[in-house]
């Protein structure tokens, strides 16, 4: 018994059992498929005195393809919350949903419809998109509030003018500076923003010194800030991107999925070890 429970343990600790609820529904999916068409005319009725007006069955695909779509994004997790994700989800049931219509061939008075496959897919991107969109609108509250906390603890400086950067440019000549350039419209950098924010709440946890300071710039609002940061540094522009700066002059600078905690932990010192 007590090993039933270790297993049970660690395939929750893996994430696969996350995959439960939506096999579960494909094998509902799956009987609803194997009724006979005799079978449906007893539910089409009803179907019809909620849904009036309409003449086929088309309907119960999108809903039965929106609720495995959410199935999907449950066992797909963060990913969900991505553009990959999401094109994921859908692709996994329109394929489920082609199986469905090859399975109904089989089955007495019931044929293939190009319009429920229709359906499917439709009712499939909007639970994926409702998933997306829930997750994004979660993230982005928790980044704001993340933000709004390390820039108050580590006294990081949001550049929004020109005369901005170069005070914190003259500045860097008697400690580093770290300039990040952040996209509030690619996920990317928001995914770049996280690791940023992560490292710099660790290093100013416990009021511990910073071995450099820290400034952000958002490069569609602060466009010729962003721009002057470039032409001052000599630096060809990315977004999202990040720059150590010191003496005035950019030491090393990194950009899009090459800035990760541990790059920064690398480069600026691990805070777990300082």
């Amino acid at each position: 018994m007590h090993r039933n429970n270790m297993s049970i343990s660690r395939l929750w600790q893996r994430g696969h059992i996350r995959y439960l609820p939506a096999i579960l529904w494909m094998c509902v999916i799956f009987y609803s498929s194997s009724r006979s068409g005799d079978e449906l005319d007893s539910v089409l009725p009803w179907v019809q005195k909620f849904l009036p007006g309409l003449s086929d069955f088309n309907p119960m695909h999108l809903v039965a393809y929106f609720v495995l779509a959410l199935t999907i994004a449950y066992a797909l997790g963060k990913r969900a919350a991505t553009w990959q994700g999401f094109l994921v989800a859908i692709a996994i049931c329109v394929i489920y949903g082609l199986t469905d219509e090859w399975h109904q061939s089989f089955v007495p008075r019931r044929t293939p419809d190009v319009h429920d496959i229709l359906n499917d897919t439709i009712g499939a991107a909007l639970g994926s998109g409702v998933v997306w969109y829930i997750h994004r609108m979660v993230n982005e509250r928790r980044r704001k509030i993340l933000q709004l906390g390390v820039l108050k603890m580590a006294n990081m400086k949001q550049l929004m003018t020109i005369e901005q950067w170069h005070e914190v440019l003259k500045n860097s000549s008697t400690k580093p500076l770290l300039v990040y350039k952040h996209s509030t419209s690619c996920s990317v950098s928001a995914g770049a923003q996280d690791e940023v924010m992560n490292y710099v709440s660790d290093v100013v946890r416990d009021g511990k010194q910073a071995p450099v300071d820290f400034a952000i710039v958002h490069v569609i609002e602060e466009r010729p800030v962003s721009n002057q940061i470039a032409e001052d540094l000599g630096v060809k522009h990315a977004s999202p991107q990040a720059i150590l700066v010191q003496d005035g002059k950019a030491v090393w600078d990194t950009s899009h999925w090459h800035i990760t905690y541990a790059f920064l932990s690398d480069k600026l010192g691990n805070p777990s070890q300082s």
